[in-house]
């Protein structure tokens, strides 16, 4: 995670690797045999290997990054979108009569 910091670099592998390694922990910890299965399939580095392969290659999964010297976005980031609208708070007209 360091070398990927250091390299400028989102380490996604590595956070990816964390949550898979908390998730095998409560799935561990989870009573029954199917749970305890995921579990320990999680806690080997294959399986993680090929769960990222298998979700990069069927997310859009990317980092946008800008430039903080010059403060202009790169060219990987989106633009942010602004919708205008109008509302009206319209209230129940009130009874007095009840109310007594």
């Amino acid at each position: 995670m360091r070398r990927a910091i250091h390299d400028g670099q989102m380490p996604l592998s590595e956070i990816f690797d964390g949550f898979c390694l908390v998730a095998a922990g409560a799935l561990l910890i989870t009573p029954g045999f199917v749970t305890d299965t995921i579990g320990f399939a999680l806690l080997v580095p294959l399986v993680r290997a090929a769960l990222r392969h298998y979700i990069r290659t069927h997310t859009a999964w990317f980092v946008s990054t800008s430039d903080q010297s010059s403060g202009s976005p790169s060219q990987g980031q989106r633009s942010t979108y602004i919708i205008e609208g109008e509302y009206e708070r319209v209230e129940e007209p009130r009874d007095d009569a009840e109310k007594s």
